[in-house]
């Protein structure tokens, strides 16, 4: 089953495809068409990206976050 945990987790370690096509193969027990239901059905805010992405961000100079909600 897909789970918004689950499909977090892949775009944080996908580094370049983030379609839902790649996304059923990355789970073979999800098919294509339940990826296009679970993203149709769900919606996720900037508050909730930004809660789980900050740990993952060091404090630098050289670091910065590009957000883009066009996706």
């Amino acid at each position: 089953m897909l789970t918004q945990s689950t499909y977090i987790d892949f775009l944080l370690n996908t580094t370049r495809n983030y379609t839902g096509t790649h996304l059923a193969a990355y789970l073979p027990e999800v098919g294509h068409d339940q990826v296009n239901r679970f993203l149709q059905d769900n919606t996720f805010s900037f508050s909730q990206l930004r809660t789980l992405v900050a740990p993952l961000l060091a404090d630098s100079p050289e670091v910065f976050l590009l957000e883009d909600d066009s996706v």
